[in-house]
């Protein structure tokens, strides 16, 4: 749950270090079931590949508090 709970609350555009592991983990668990058709993977690159999360420009910050 406190994986989840990491996700979803990720706000800030230099997220912190656990949180950004939590999200390499999760992108390299797809990777290794071969299941990255989804949009869950597509965000969990760019986080890995920016350090910010994607969503954040779509429902602000205001939403993940």
């Amino acid at each position: 749950m406190e994986l989840v709970y990491s996700i979803i609350h990720t706000h800030t555009s230099s997220m912190d270090q656990r949180t950004y592991q939590n999200w390499k983990k999760i992108k390299e668990t797809f990777e290794k079931s071969g299941n990255t058709d989804n949009h869950f993977y597509k965000r969990a690159c760019e986080v890995v590949k920016t350090g910010s999360d994607p969503m954040q420009k779509f429902f602000g910050d205001s939403n993940f508090k």
